[in-house]
């Protein structure tokens, strides 16, 4: 599942976990760091690379760190809700922090994301409420919605 998807899902379980009063399983302990990217900017991205010159490699990804904790953070702010967090030390961790070097491309298109991960979330929350009060199903474990 794509960094988008993985906010998407944790942004609609956390909502129901918090509705539930149940608890939010973070995974680890939830200092583990990751940058996060609207699709719009990764589709603009991969085009502007695509039609470009240059032949070498890029990173493209957000170089806004955010950590597991954050952004459930974000996520409980944006959703009114406060949550009771359960962390599992012994769970894989993975890498401690992983985001985009995105000197390059800055570099050789004067451009990068933008980093406004908050926004993206309340855009995403928007969109997850408006489907939910519309009586739409959403199926987050496949990442799609019908």
């Amino acid at each position: 599942m794509s960094s988008t998807g993985i906010a998407r899902a944790k942004f609609f379980s956390t909502r129901r976990a918090a509705a539930a009063g149940d608890t939010c399983d973070l995974g680890h302990d939830g200092h583990q760091t990751r940058g996060f990217m609207w699709i719009d900017d990764c589709v603009k991205g991969t085009q502007m690379i695509m039609d470009g010159d240059f032949v070498e490699p890029l990173n493209l990804g957000s170089n806004e760190l955010v950590s597991i904790n954050q952004l459930v953070g974000m996520v409980e702010e944006i959703g009114g809700v406060k949550l009771k967090r359960s962390y599992n030390l012994k769970a894989p961790k993975g890498v401690n922090g992983r985001n985009s070097d995105n000197t390059l491309i800055q570099k050789i298109y004067n451009w990068e994301p933008a980093p406004k991960l908050r926004d993206d979330l309340e855009r995403t929350y928007h969109w997850i409420y408006d489907q939910m009060t519309k009586g739409k199903v959403l199926r987050v474990e496949a990442g799609v919605h019908s």
